[in-house]
Order: C-alpha cells, then sequence, then structure tokens
C-alpha cells in the first residue's frame, strides 16, 4: 500500500478504455499519483453496458488495465462470468445439468480456462451427460486453435460460440442450456 504522507502532488484522474474487442469505449474513471500505480488495476463491466444489449446483462467481462498514453489507460480482458444467480435459475426441475472446466490454447497460444455448463431437456444418465462433456472439450478446443485470443472473446461475448455448441451437441441430446459460465485469462 502507498503511503499518502510520502507522496508529493495530487492524484491525477484517467480515463479506463475498454480493450480494442469492445471499441475501446470508455469504462470508468480512476485516480492515481504515479502512473505505475494503475498498471494491473481491474475493472468489472456489466456485458449488457458493453454490448448495449439488456439480454446479456447478467454477464460481466472483468478488465486489467495494461498500459497508460497519456490520461487514458487502455486494459485487456482477464476474465468474462455469467452470474451465479443466473445458472441457479436456468436448473428446474426433472433436468440434469453438467459442468466442465479445462484449459484450451487460441492460436496467438494463450492459454484460457473454460467453464462451460449444459442442462438437459430431462434426466440424463451418467454415460449421457459424460459424452456431453467430452465432446464439448473437443468443440471448444478446436474453436480456440482457430481464434485468436481477441477473436475468441468476441465470440464468447456474442454468443456465437454458446449457440454453435448448443447445435453440435443437440446431436448428442437435446439441451435447453449450453453456456460458457466463465472464461478466464491463464497466466
Amino acid at each position: 500500500m502507498v503511503n499518502k504522507k510520502t507522496m508529493k502532488g495530487k492524484k491525477k484522474w484517467f480515463t479506463i478504455l475498454a480493450s480494442p474487442e469492445f471499441s475501446e469505449q470508455v469504462i470508468g474513471e480512476t485516480s492515481a499519483y504515479e502512473i505505475e500505480q494503475l498498471i494491473g488495476r481491474t475493472v468489472v463491466v456489466n456485458a449488457g453496458r458493453l454490448a448495449a444489449e439488456l439480454r446479456r446483462q447478467n454477464a460481466v467481462f472483468t478488465f486489467r488495465v495494461k498500459g497508460v498514453q497519456g490520461q487514458n489507460a487502455s486494459t485487456e480482458v482477464v476474465k468474462y462470468e455469467i452470474a451465479p444467480m443466473l445458472v441457479k435459475r436456468l436448473v428446474k426441475r426433472e433436468r440434469d445439468k453438467a459442468d466442465d472446466s479445462f484449459v484450451v490454447t487460441t492460436k496467438d497460444n494463450i492459454k484460457v480456462r473454460v467453464k462451460p455448463f449444459f442442462v438437459t431437456r430431462g434426466f440424463a444418465h451418467n454415460s449421457l451427460l459424460t459424452a456431453i462433456r467430452l465432446k464439448a472439450r473437443q468443440i471448444i478446443a478446436d474453436e480456440a486453435g482457430k481464434r485468436s485470443y481477441s477473436e475468441f472473446i468476441v465470440a464468447v461475448a456474442s454468443s456465437d460460440l454458446q449457440k454453435f455448441l448448443k447445435a453440435e451437441l443437440k446431436k448428442l441430446s437435446p439441451l435447453a442450456v449450453a453456456e460458457i459460465r466463465v472464461m478466464q485469462l491463464v497466466k
């Protein structure tokens, strides 16, 4: 922690900009004595606000400041997450839920932890839930391998990956929900 008594001068205000995937729109402001204090700070922003879609308000993006130029702080996406309340609401009676967690590598060699979850339209045997998990791992790993990290973020943010995943997994069993619960940058 920085001791205020040792700092000279006044704090300066900086504008925090979203990453290029979101057109570098303004997502907040922060103050600091030194530019170095900004590097590594995180900002959590509602996905509905970023995309101007009310439908996506149950998801949030976490941005981390990676650089400062003038009064503007540039960021990168480090996490995407849907609200636990939404997961709870999607899982209904007489349905089964399958969760998974694994690491994939994008085309530009960035490792990303992906945590998908699926809800069946009825009861399902464990063998079917396992088959859904394994097929989903394969599909997500293939899609991540075809795209850069930036393109992968856009695919998840626009729900294109989730729609493709649901269409492919429908061949195994009809699904009520196929969603990416968490997508996180691995360091």
